[in-house]
């Protein structure tokens, strides 16, 4: 959806604070009623609960990526989702970064880059007939290691924490600036 003047075009998708969690919530460019797409269960179930955040639109806006983290027990299950904006309760999981990461859909194609603590990564992605998407391979680790990943405008560059470009042309990272999570001009 690349209208300006469509609905999806003028929403704006963030993590908002629900006392100590966060819910996916879209709203209106203009502002005004906001809606939640995913309620955090994170106080409400200790055990099981569940909050969102880091959201990302796919290219024709139709979807969004965010990190979900779960309890499990002890402990965390993290996951990255894919949130369809007509369906949000029907959000599934398409890979699990083992840890806090900030994915990001890119700009011309159907992939997404995020960071682990494994390193920076790629993972290309497919629809089917009804717009489910999943993994079309594995992740595949760029030779690139740093935090909060960016596309550039046309999905040839990384550009990451630091600040380091990276051209998967030619596989080599540069040194650009000092700097903290950068992002590329659309």
């Amino acid at each position: 959806m690349t209208d300006p003047n469509s609905l999806a075009y003028n929403l704006i998708a963030y993590a908002a604070r629900n006392g100590t969690s966060y819910d996916l919530v879209v709203v209106g460019a203009e502002g005004g009623r906001r809606s939640v797409l995913l309620p955090s269960t994170w106080v409400s179930d200790p055990v099981n609960g569940c909050e969102y955040v880091y959201p990302d639109w796919s290219r024709d806006a139709a979807n969004l990526v965010a990190l979900s983290r779960c309890h499990a027990g002890t402990s965390y299950v993290w996951a990255i989702i894919i949130v369809p904006l007509e369906r949000p309760l029907d959000n599934y999981a398409i890979f699990d970064p083992g840890g806090y990461t900030l994915p990001r859909w890119a700009r011309q194609r159907d992939a997404l880059v995020f960071h682990t603590s494994g390193g920076s990564f790629t993972l290309e992605l497919q629809a089917d007939a009804s717009g489910i998407y999943s993994a079309s391979g594995p992740a595949t680790r760029v030779n690139a290691d740093f935090t909060y990943p960016a596309w550039s405008a046309d999905d040839s560059m990384l550009v990451g924490t630091g600040v380091y470009k990276y051209d998967f042309a030619s596989t080599v990272t540069t040194f650009l600036y000092n700097g903290a999570e950068p992002d590329w001009r659309r």
